[in-house]
């Protein structure tokens, strides 16, 4: 067996060929690859087929505009809530805050739920 390995690589070696051995199928097909030139590109026969996706374009305009995060949500907050003293007979919180608009009583924690992630009074909305 060694004396036909080594007569397989004299050949190559003379003939400026490659000799190699295959481990498995995938490995066979890699090395005749190898040997595969891959066929020509002709202009004709490239044609993609590509989706438009709905990506914003970045274009120059001279005519000032508004950002679209500058929704009426943040031109028109609600004002903050007057803080009171609360007269009613059931006092839940230390502190009690008033919307100036509907006069809806909030605690601390429900008043800066509704400035910090809300932004819409709920007696107002």
């Amino acid at each position: 067996m060694a004396a036909e390995v080594f007569i397989f690589k004299k050949v190559c070696d003379d003939t400026n060929g490659v000799f190699s051995v295959a481990i498995n199928e995938a490995h066979f097909k890699e090395l005749t690859n190898h040997f595969i030139p891959p066929p020509p590109i002709l202009n004709n026969t490239i044609e993609a087929h590509l989706m438009t996706m709905g990506f914003a374009a970045r274009l120059h305009d001279p005519t000032p505009t508004f950002c679209s995060c500058r929704n009426s949500r943040n031109r028109n907050e609600n004002p903050n809530f007057d803080s009171t003293n609360s007269n009613q007979q059931i006092i839940i919180a230390d502190e009690v805050f008033q919307c100036p608009d509907c006069l809806n009583m909030f605690c601390l924690d429900c008043d800066l739920y509704v400035h910090e992630t809300v932004h819409n009074c709920p007696g107002c909305v």
